[in-house]
């Protein structure tokens, strides 16, 4: 019975022992565990607080309850920032009645810098949602992508309107001093510009120049149309100008077809006008302000505007028809009479 109760204590002492064991290691365990967690998290936080983008964390209300020091930088502040985002962000759209913006990649700019902003969802075990916003600086992407958008080309095709109708009549060297004087014209303006010229007929040009430069003569409406007919006023010679532009295009061939489409546009409209022409939409400029719709082709302009001015040259108007007339000549020669009378001549 004695060895009963000795195997009895024996086995009971044993059985505390190794309680006490298992006690003592969980406990040495769940230490340690908690040790590498705190490790952790202080890794994971030095980590962010490193990270080459800024970050911040907010909750429904938009209460900043985190950021790292890259956001603080990136705001151009010091130090801990507390308050609502919005205030330092006005930009930063968070939608009502939902306590977090719908998107999940957006653009800012801030400081004259853009970020490309992301949003992720946090699920925290204390049943407060909270956003987690990356802002990633982009500005030299950016930069590098406006660059690579302005130097892309632009093909144009500038053309004397009518060539032959507006020097009809014109001394061969009066003739070739306006031609000289709007070679000259063009060479300078495309110069300035620093794009190329190149002449490929006595009434043609192959223009390049690049989408920068284009914005350029945008802002001044293409002033060189107005320039030319200045030249042809002062000679007393009905000369403009027309330029069909391509742009957009990944091809020097597909520019140059929209540039022909451009010059035709800008003919059929009565010329005098330059077209940038793009494969879904067109722009109109004629000198310094958007020309207005014309009806007739830039023949009949260059006509009317040497019959105009015949007409005021002289004092005396006579109207010859045909010698069998018929109706065109009837016509015509009543719409002389009218323009004569309009001008106060006597027919």
């Amino acid at each position: 019975m004695q060895v009963w109760y000795f195997l009895c204590g024996c086995f009971f002492i044993a059985f505390l022992g190794l309680l006490v064991w298992h006690i003592s290691q969980k406990r040495k365990w769940q230490v340690c565990r908690e040790d590498l967690t705190r490790k952790i998290n202080v890794v994971s936080e030095s980590v962010l607080f490193s990270l080459p983008i800024g970050i911040v964390i907010i909750d429904q209300t938009g209460m900043i309850h985190w950021h790292n020091n890259l956001f603080v930088k990136m705001l151009g502040r010091e130090g801990v920032i507390r308050g609502k985002i919005i205030q330092y962000l006005p930009e930063l759209a968070l939608r009502r009645h939902t306590w977090f913006p719908r998107w999940k990649t957006s653009q800012l700019v801030i400081n004259n810098r853009f970020y490309q902003v992301q949003s992720m969802d946090l699920n925290a075990e204390d049943g407060i949602n909270r956003l987690l916003l990356t802002f990633e600086d982009i500005t030299e992407q950016v930069n590098l992508d406006r660059r690579f958008q302005e130097e892309r080309p632009v093909i144009g095709v500038v053309q004397i309107d009518n060539f032959s109708e507006a020097f009809q009549g014109v001394d061969d060297e009066k003739r070739t001093m306006l031609l000289a004087g709007i070679d000259k014209e063009l060479k300078e303006w495309v110069g300035k510009l620093e794009g190329v010229l190149k002449k490929f007929a006595e009434d043609r040009f192959l223009l390049v120049i690049n989408q920068g430069i284009l914005k350029e003569c945008q802002k001044n409406r293409f002033e060189i149309v107005d320039r030319i007919r200045e030249i042809g006023q002062e000679n007393k010679v009905p000369v403009t100008l027309s330029i069909g532009m391509g742009v957009g295009e990944e091809t020097l061939m597909d520019l140059a077809r929209l540039a022909y489409l451009g010059l035709d546009l800008a003919q059929g409209r009565g010329g005098d006008q330059v077209v940038l022409k793009w494969a879904n939409k067109v722009l109109y400029y004629g000198g310094k302000s958007s020309a207005p719709e014309k009806k007739t082709k830039v023949k009949a302009r260059v006509v009317a505007y040497t019959l105009k001015h015949f007409i005021q040259e002289v004092a005396n108007i006579v109207i010859m028809g045909h010698e069998n007339s018929d109706l065109d000549s009837v016509g015509s020669s009543l719409g002389v009479a009218r323009l004569a009378l309009y001008f106060d001549k006597p027919v």
